[in-house]
């Protein structure tokens, strides 16, 4: 990866950058699945327009960019293309995880630019050596999402008990330089995403560059930035792009299944599926789904936004109400996508269709640990019912 760029970006909002960009991406949807990976013009458009600085810190040359805003835009990207939404909802929102660390770490960082890319794998699949002054890592972590564009990543692993740090789950900063790409990215849905794996053999990370245990926790420095953005709870901001991305796919194919059934005609009896009232009813009883998701999503953001300015951190609670949230949120998202392809027809199902392919992209999405409506539902009915938090579920 090159070092990402500083020049100074517009100062429209984020929605108003990325509307340009959408018919573009669209067009290149196929080509964008084909390649399996999100084409470097595209990571440039992004870079040009500031998406990728969204969220890192004014002092590193970021844009500090407001939150809802940032996460509308995702939502937008989404609906031209989920694969591309993707790799710009999670690597931006990296950035903002970046400042989580220590100090140093994020100094070595963005000494390359606030455009320099961040990715992540966490899932602590990796085998961990406890060494002076930090851990020699080694594994294949899979479904690094943008990968091929990324100078770092942010990678999961498990700590023992140790005398000087506390046991548990962490995130750890590694260069690029220390991983190679596993080119294993071969799936039903958003393939464009290039979530491949990086193989890491024996790299050296030094503690300032780990975060943890656990993601709930607010940064190592808090009030390293006046913007009170920065001093929330890691999951925060974390959360946010899953569901954006989700509603937005839906929304594009809420787009393409409305035009297609209003110039549709019947093969076989030259009638127009228009003037029947079941699929009349089907369309509405999606576009009611996601508008529901999209209710419940907003309402989510505004008030986490409203966190900020009170200098106030969510709570266990309330961010395992949000991950449950989101996670449903998600799920009306996907049922509608459902109910949309199942009164299609036939031709909807060509590679070259759109519909098809935000309902592969949106059932891949929805497979992803953060949004596992069955273990974060425990989670919460756990909760609910006062009893102890269970370890072994996904948080």
């Amino acid at each position: 990866s090159s070092p990402g760029r500083s020049e100074p970006v517009p100062t429209r909002s984020l929605v108003e950058r990325v509307r340009p960009l959408l018919a573009g991406i669209r067009e290149r949807a196929v080509a964008i699945e084909a390649a399996r990976q999100i084409p470097q013009d595209i990571i440039q458009q992004l870079i040009d327009i500031g998406f990728l600085r969204a969220m890192v810190p004014a002092k590193h040359g970021g844009g500090e960019e407001n939150f809802v805003d940032w996460a509308q835009a995702i939502r937008l990207i989404s609906s031209a293309d989920m694969a591309t939404g993707w790799v710009a909802g999670l690597l931006s929102c990296h950035a903002h995880g970046v400042t989580f660390f220590d100090k140093r770490a994020q100094d070595e960082v963005w000494a390359t630019g606030p455009d320099t890319i961040v990715g992540s794998t966490a899932a602590p699949v990796g085998r961990v050596r406890r060494v002076a002054g930090g851990i020699h890592l080694s594994g294949r972590f899979p479904f690094a999402s943008g990968c091929d564009h990324t100078a770092w990543s942010m990678l999961g692993f498990l700590l023992g008990e140790d005398n000087s740090r506390e046991a548990g789950f962490y995130l750890c900063l590694v260069p690029c330089s220390d991983y190679r790409i596993e080119d294993d990215w071969f799936t039903s849905g958003l393939r464009g995403t290039g979530s491949k794996s990086l193989i890491v053999e024996d790299a050296f990370v030094p503690e300032h560059r780990w975060f943890g245990p656990g993601l709930e926790r607010p940064p190592i420095h808090p009030g390293l930035y006046e913007n009170p953005m920065f001093n929330t709870a890691f999951y925060t901001v974390f959360n946010a792009p899953f569901a954006a991305i989700m509603v937005g796919g839906a929304e594009g194919a809420l787009e393409i299944a409305t035009a297609a059934l209003k110039s549709r005609v019947s093969a076989f009896s030259a009638q127009r599926p228009i003037d029947n009232s079941s699929r009349q009813i089907v369309l509405a009883e999606s576009a009611l789904d996601i508008q529901a998701a999209a209710a419940l999503m907003e309402k989510n953001w505004h008030k986490v936004a409203g966190y900020f300015p009170e200098g106030r951190v969510q709570t266990a609670e309330e961010l395992r109400w949000w991950r449950a949230q989101e996670s449903h949120t998600a799920k009306l998202a996907k049922q509608a996508v459902d109910r949309l392809l199942n009164g299609a027809g036939g031709s909807a199902q060509y590679a070259h269709k759109p519909l098809q392919r935000f309902w592969r992209d949106i059932h891949i999405g929805c497979e992803h640990p953060w949004l596992d409506s069955i273990g974060i539902n425990q989670v919460v009915g756990r909760l609910m019912l006062g009893l102890p938090r269970d370890p072994s579920l996904i948080m």
